[in-house]
């Protein structure tokens, strides 16, 4: 008897492989082996993967970001355009760590917290939109809805 997570993943890599099938890096044979995944589940078979979307928080999305930029720069520095470096699926930066609290007991606390916040990690708040206004595909969600990152 199959387990329910398990035809559920099964399920979420047919479905990709389908969406993604151009007979190149997803093909005919990739979908059968997905299909048929209780054949061959104890087999040496690779299948291809390609997330629709990548979500990242802060710890490895910063980062990840670094890393694009870094990748940005070098190519100004052999003389390519930067602006073809991008993510190719969708990437989501979640900034979820958490503030800090320095005032509390009063109805504006929550605000100041986040007015501090924001001064102690200027610069990395700073980079983070340049990354989210530079790279196309790249969104941020920061700590609070209507911050002033954006």
């Amino acid at each position: 008897m199959f387990r329910k997570n398990e035809l559920c993943g099964i399920r979420t890599l047919g479905e990709q492989a389908i969406r993604n099938y151009d007979d190149f890096k997803v093909k005919q044979d990739d979908i059968d082996n997905i299909a048929g995944w209780h054949k061959t589940q104890h087999e040496d078979t690779e299948i291809p993967y390609i997330p629709a979307r990548v979500v990242l928080q802060d710890f490895t999305g910063v980062p990840s970001l670094v890393d694009l930029a870094s990748l940005r720069n070098y190519m100004i520095d052999i003389g390519g355009n930067p602006d073809v470096i991008n993510p190719k699926v969708p990437v989501d930066l979640i900034i979820d760590h958490s503030v800090q609290v320095d005032t509390f007991g009063n109805k504006n606390a929550a605000d100041e917290n986040m007015k501090i916040e924001y001064s102690r990690n200027r610069e990395r708040y700073e980079f983070i939109r340049w990354g989210e206004q530079a790279f196309k595909n790249f969104r941020v969600f920061p700590p609070e809805p209507a911050s002033s990152i954006r």
